[in-house]
């Protein structure tokens, strides 16, 4: 009618009221409704869903969720993987499995995950394997295969499950004290021990394929790490080698330091070898040649017990401190003196080029375990602390979810940072809760599984009857024990009941 009449708004609008005056009740009440039809007109179900899903990316990842509540259509259109793959490239949300896990449901893990590393929220578990100290572990998170090395030359194979470990086999072979444990495959074991050997073990079988004896001159191998098809290892002969691990045979020498080689870590090209004689050296693995070399600043160092490397870092331990260096240039990003004692390892897991987040930690004699978050390669957050050994820590292990931790009181201990609703070993148990029934002369304390997304408002009242019911019928049948009724409750009941405490 507006488009119709002619003139200033000021004009329409008074042209329209004299139209609406002489309308009657119901003509004007047709005529709200009409127009209130037509004012919250669901536009976005409307559009093209190419146009749709292109306006509702620019939205935040809460506005997404509240918008996805408005209705079943919103919460298809809102809930789609073209929108949420876009909030995963953001935040470089990429380990995805299509098969078990929407982009939606990856962005809310990763946000989760980061939420409880924040906080230093996990589920600790203990495994105490053996009275012989643990010397080292490794961890393989794809199979959930731990492997742990012990002072008496043993090496346990564990499973991890949802509630801790399980042991499932023991490789015997070594004769002394097994310092380094590293994964070349999910079936695949390479370890290295005071007895100056170094072995490659078929997991599946338990048996060892290939062994290399007296690999340092019959001298002590300190360290092992695994990069492609080679191996690389440092020994009490002062000097570091290169190995083809399908051959097991040498490939490089690396000599340059004045004292055992305690610790080395290998990315790309690059080799880094931290020593007794208070040196990092760096290489280049294609040469043998030593390119730079790293000694501290301070007055008396220590030797250097371990290095990681990650993206353009490298994190060295120098008796209870922890330096950050840039790997390029030799400078110190960060020190750290986290431990009252001497720091037995250190783990740098860096992730996201653009970012450089990740994890540092860090294990000593103290027996703590401690991590810090790592923002855009210098910020760190407050130190997060893990007690729980009651021994010093002697090796430790750093995944996107999860630490594991060994030392010298025999236990191997985990935490998960995972979500337990999201984890993929299926989270904690499920929740209970407790019904309390009454009646002829005893009180039975039960327990059900307890779902937060089920109410059980008018479900409990059902049980309540339920239970009586059953319990009446028990007591005309025949005259027992309190006990005895409440096995026949329970058993009578369609539902996973759990007796707590019968009182009479």
């Amino acid at each position: 009618y507006q488009r119709r009449v002619r003139g200033t708004d000021k004009q329409r609008l008074e042209s329209l009221y004299l139209v609406l005056s002489r309308l009657t009740v119901q003509e004007l009440y047709y005529t709200t409704l009409l127009l209130s039809l037509r004012r919250y007109r669901d536009f976005v179900t409307k559009l093209p869903s190419d146009l749709t899903l292109k306006i509702l990316s620019y939205l935040s990842a809460k506005d997404l969720c509240n918008s996805s509540e408005v209705c079943k259509d919103w919460y298809t259109i809102c809930t789609a993987d073209s929108i949420w793959g876009v909030k995963c490239a953001q935040h470089s949300v990429s380990s995805r499995d299509p098969e078990t896990l929407s982009c939606r449901m990856m962005y809310k893990r990763n946000v989760l995950l980061a939420r409880r590393w924040d906080h230093g929220l996990c589920r600790a578990y203990c495994i105490s394997p053996t009275p012989h100290k643990i010397l080292s572990v490794g961890y393989e998170p794809k199979s959930g295969k731990i492997a742990t090395g012990l002072v008496n030359g043993d090496i346990k194979i564990w499973t991890l499950g949802k509630s801790g470990a399980s042991l499932s086999t023991t490789l015997i072979s070594h004769t002394k004290g097994v310092w380094c444990v590293e994964w070349f495959k999910a079936a695949c074991l390479v370890s290295c021990s005071s007895d100056g050997s170094i072995k490659i073990w078929n997991v599946k079988k338990g048996i060892c394929q290939k062994s290399a004896e007296g690999a340092h001159g019959g001298q002590r191998v300190w360290v092992l790490r695994c990069h492609g098809d080679h191996m690389y290892t440092g020994g009490e002969d002062k000097m570091a080698r290169s190995w083809d691990i399908k051959r097991c045979e040498q490939v490089q020498l690396f000599s340059g330091h004045g004292g055992s080689v305690f610790s080395l870590d290998v990315k790309d090209t690059t080799l880094v070898t931290g020593s007794a004689d208070k040196q990092v050296k760096i290489w280049n693995t294609e040469t043998g040649q030593c390119e730079r070399s790293i000694t501290s600043s301070r007055t008396n160092p220590g030797w250097v017990m371990s290095v990681s490397i990650s993206l353009d870092c490298v994190a060295v331990a120098f008796n209870n401190s922890v330096t950050l260096y840039h790997l390029e240039t030799g400078i110190p990003v960060k020190h750290l003196t986290p431990h009252s004692e001497q720091v037995e390892k250190v783990r740098l897991q860096l992730s996201d080029d653009r970012n450089i987040r990740g994890v540092l930690a860090s294990c000593s004699k103290d027996g703590l375990v401690k991590y810090w978050l790592i923002e855009n390669g210098r910020t760190f957050s407050e130190e997060h602390k893990l007690e729980g050994h009651k021994l010093g820590v002697t090796d430790v292990q750093v995944t996107s979810s999860s630490i594991v931790s060994v030392g010298g009181d025999c236990a191997l201990r985990v935490w998960k940072f995972s979500p337990m609703s999201l984890s993929g070993d299926g989270g904690d148990p499920p929740r209970r809760k407790t019904l309390v029934s009454g009646g002829l002369g005893e009180i039975t304390l039960l327990e059900y599984p307890f779902d937060e997304k089920v109410k059980y408002e008018g479900e409990l009242a059902k049980l309540y009857k339920k239970h009586l019911s059953a319990r009446l019928a028990a007591k005309l049948s025949h005259s027992g024990s309190s006990q005895s009724l409440s096995d026949n409750m329970i058993s009578s009941s369609e539902h996973s009941l759990t007796p707590v405490e019968v009182v009479s």
